[in-house]
């Protein structure tokens, strides 16, 4: 049974997940958010060989293959022979992931800017600290 602090802790989440004016870099796009966490850690490590890439996701390399071949097909991610080891490839963000990248970027600085501007510095600090200890693993 759901407790009401559980109740209202999912009620947040799915609020702050539509606060704003929607995603309309998503929607422009046609990147989905899982997608979009692909071209960031791209942006943040160009010419990563799919392990990396999977490694750095915590995801299985098959599960990171079909979603690196998806934002192939659709022109966002280039992938280059790997000088160092032939068996594998590069991929790096294209123009068009460069760009697309930004805007979503840019839209989600823009909305976090927004949503924390609401609070006052000493607030801003103590929603960072918690929301950090949530995300913390429990050791």
């Amino acid at each position: 049974m759901t407790s009401l602090k559980e109740e209202q802790f999912l009620s947040l989440l799915l609020r702050l997940h539509h606060s704003g004016p929607g995603y309309p870099p998503f929607e422009q796009s046609g990147v989905t958010p899982a997608q979009f966490a692909y071209l960031d850690c791209l942006h943040h490590t160009p010419h990563s060989t799919l392990q990396e890439l999977a490694d750095q996701l915590q995801l299985t390399p098959a599960s990171a293959s079909n979603a690196v071949k998806q934002l192939e097909q659709s022109g966002l991610v280039l992938r280059a022979a790997n000088q160092d080891d032939g068996r594998s490839y590069l991929f790096s963000l294209s123009p068009q992931g460069i760009t697309v990248h930004a805007q979503i970027a840019d839209y989600r600085r823009q909305k976090a800017h927004e949503l924390l501007a609401r609070l006052d510095e000493e607030e801003q600090g103590l929603f960072l600290r918690l929301f950090q200890q949530l995300l913390t693993p429990a050791s």
